[in-house]
């Protein structure tokens, strides 16, 4: 076939009005992005790429699921409607992958923010958010970098001299593969410890070595890390961690909020794969609420799993005035069995019938709990029957606590040991879990190719633009058809009246009294 020296070519023609890039264009209004990256870019040298055009082929990546943007230029090369929904015809060429790595590392993480906020936003709209209830969750994203170039941190002077002493820690030496450059900071480089910490580490260490199910040979060979010890060089906010099933390595936490209505993300942040998931409770309440009530909606609601909740988290959402339906954490201590509490005069009675009363203060428990002790007359247990069952031999006292937030933990068993609790819990999992599921296999999002706490931010946002984006086409689609329906529905009930007249009045028309009374 002889190619045409001249054509000519319509590519808005060429691509079928019902495309999904073609609709989505016409909803997604980026021009607010022009004055908003104004401080991004200069007046002189080569023109740089449109923020439109840039943030339409990163959304591009994450609604086809291309992670590589080398794959991602080539895909948008080759494809009608992309070229259409970025606004580049056939013989313009595509910014190249390194203009688009760029162009993501220089622009600030409130453009990707207010990118979707703006999407929320759409869905609100739409009648997709009803905001009352709120599912929470996380996940762990796998960081780039490897776990062969972790470094040992920097030791302060008054725990040199503890480490040298020490065949466990000083076993963690040196990187199996260095590091081409350490980009940490001397903060995220220096061990924030002290000895007594040290000295738990490094009784952990030592039973490690002698537990698991692999040999006693891998055993002594393995490489024990901790976050309080060692540090990615290349990637300094990247996390040690250890999911189910999966070995130890570097992660970040996508912390994820989703609305029970439909499914939309409210509410996505990255963070550190360190501590528990309610040291990030607050925050994602507090934001999900912000962005909620700027549209006029409540939230009254927030689900969640055990890592979630804390007494110090229930006390909070309680005077924040949300109901909450997290399962009670193991280490919320309600008192011991058996002991009787009396909350008006504050005290335990145990089975004997003894009275032990509070200290008078609250304490810190050695994990960072604040706890109230209570306790009995050494006299009086001197005498009791089951003194070496309970206090042991050589014990001259009964010592009990809980944690100074007990009516909340009380509050919250109750609330779900209910036939609601159990729906709520029913309605999380099928809520944010699918959402999240989605998101690592859909929406590339399984690992984060990018360095730091704020590019990793930039990627989770867009993946939960992406995704609402989808959930959003989806309910348009759908209205649209419904819409369709009914109009069709009311034309068919519309010509079937009309034909009932014309029906009726065809038959007395020829009616015999008719035909009689005119002869």
């Amino acid at each position: 076939m002889q190619p045409k020296i001249f054509t000519s070519f319509n590519l808005s023609l060429a691509v079928p009005e019902d495309d999904f890039y073609k609709r989505l264009d016409k909803i997604l209004n980026l021009n607010f992005l022009i004055p908003a990256t104004k401080e991004y870019y200069g007046s002189e040298g080569n023109a740089s790429i449109d923020p439109r055009v840039f943030f339409k082929m990163v959304l591009i990546g994450y609604l086809e699921n291309i992670a590589s943007d080398r794959k991602l230029v080539k895909h948008i090369s080759n494809c009608l409607n992309l070229r259409l929904f970025i606004r580049y015809d056939i013989d313009e060429i595509i910014p190249v992958h390194s203009t688009v790595s760029r162009t993501r590392q220089l622009l600030g993480e409130e453009l990707f923010e207010e990118l979707f906020e703006q999407v929320v936003s759409f869905c609100i709209s739409a009648g997709m958010v009803k905001g009352e209830t709120q599912a929470i969750d996380s996940a762990l994203i796998k960081a780039n970098a490897s776990m062969e170039s972790l470094e040992v941190k920097q030791v302060p002077q008054e725990l040199k001299q503890y480490l040298a002493q020490s065949k466990e820690l000083n076993d963690e030496g040196a990187p199996r593969h260095k590091a081409k450059e350490d980009k940490s900071t001397l903060e995220q480089r220096t061990m924030q410890m002290d000895q007594t910490k040290l000295k738990e580490l490094e009784s952990r260490y030592i039973r490690q070595k002698g537990t698991g199910t692999s040999s006693k040979r891998d055993r002594e060979h393995a490489r024990f890390v901790s976050n309080e010890t060692h540090y990615s060089p290349t990637d300094p906010d990247a996390r040690v961690a250890v999911k189910p099933g999966k070995p130890r390595a570097l992660y970040y936490s996508a912390q994820v909020s989703a609305d029970t209505a439909h499914h939309v993300i409210t509410h996505i942040e990255a963070a550190h794969a360190q501590g528990r998931d309610s040291d990030h409770t607050k925050e994602i309440v507090v934001q999900t609420r912000n962005r909620l009530e700027k549209h006029g909606l409540e939230l009254k609601r927030i689900l969640g799993d055990t890592h979630y909740g804390s007494g110090e988290i229930f006390a909070w959402l309680h005077f924040q005035g949300i109901k909450h339906w997290i399962p009670i954490p193991s280490g919320c201590q309600n008192g011991p069995e058996g002991f009787i509490y009396d909350e008006q005069r504050d005290v335990y009675t145990c089975s004997q019938g003894r009275i032990l009363k509070n200290g008078g203060r609250e304490v810190d428990d050695g994990k960072g709990n604040l706890v109230k002790k209570y306790f009995s007359k050494a006299s009086e247990c001197a005498q009791c029957p089951l003194k070496q069952s309970c206090i042991g031999e050589k014990g001259k006292l009964k010592k009990v606590q809980h944690t100074i937030y007990r009516k909340y933990i009380e509050k919250a068993r109750e609330r779900m040991a209910s036939e609601v609790g159990k729906y709520f819990r029913k309605k999380r999992s099928s809520t944010v879990e699918p959402v999240i599921g989605s998101l690592l296999e859909n929406n590339n999002m399984r690992k984060i190719l990018t360095k730091g706490l704020q590019q990793a931010n930039k990627i989770m946002l867009c993946a939960a633009i992406s995704y609402n984006l989808k959930k959003l086409m989806k309910w348009v689609v759908r209205k649209e058809k419904q819409a369709l329906a009914l109009v069709k529905e009311k034309v068919k009930n519309k010509r079937e009246v009309i034909k009932n007249m014309l029906f009726q009045f065809t038959a007395v028309y020829h009616s015999p009294y008719l035909t009689l009374h005119y002869s």
